[in-house]
């Protein structure tokens, strides 16, 4: 009986079908001795993600069935605009002229522009699409 669990579910199974040597008084000093020894469950506090034992907020681990407490990481969803730059800036383009690489990334001229002047001659996310040799010349020039 080394896990709390593991006691605890023996005193519960003993509780239930009773055992026929022990007398009354022995068997509720066993089950009262074994509990006093087992963690205390928590009014608040936090439950554990394997055996839904409540504990403590500081515990790492659950003192029932010593499983590791992991923080889940909160899932963030982002709204992507289908018209904005995929730059920096990260602005809308409804209105602006739009440069898109053979990778399908789409960056405003400014943006762009900043790139080539850089000297870099991929796109910022797929460094094995290069930037078309038109588009750098054209904007070297402005």
């Amino acid at each position: 009986m080394s896990a709390p669990l593991y006691a605890r579910n023996f005193v519960r199974d003993i509780q239930t079908r009773g055992f026929k040597n022990l007398t009354e008084a022995e068997f509720i000093q066993l089950t009262t001795a074994v509990y006093s020894l087992l963690p205390q469950y928590y009014n608040n506090g936090k439950t554990c993600l394997n055996c839904s034992h409540r504990m403590p907020n500081g515990c790492k681990k659950c003192p029932d069935c010593f499983h590791r407490q992991v923080k889940k990481k909160p899932v963030v969803i982002e709204e992507k605009n289908e018209n904005a730059c995929d730059g920096a800036c990260a602005r809308d383009l409804t209105s602006e002229r739009k440069i898109f690489l053979p990778c399908g990334h789409k960056f405003c001229v400014e943006c762009m522009k900043e790139r080539v002047d850089d000297n870099f001659i991929t796109c910022c996310f797929c460094d094995s699409v290069r930037i078309p040799e038109d588009i750098r010349d054209e904007l070297r020039d402005l």
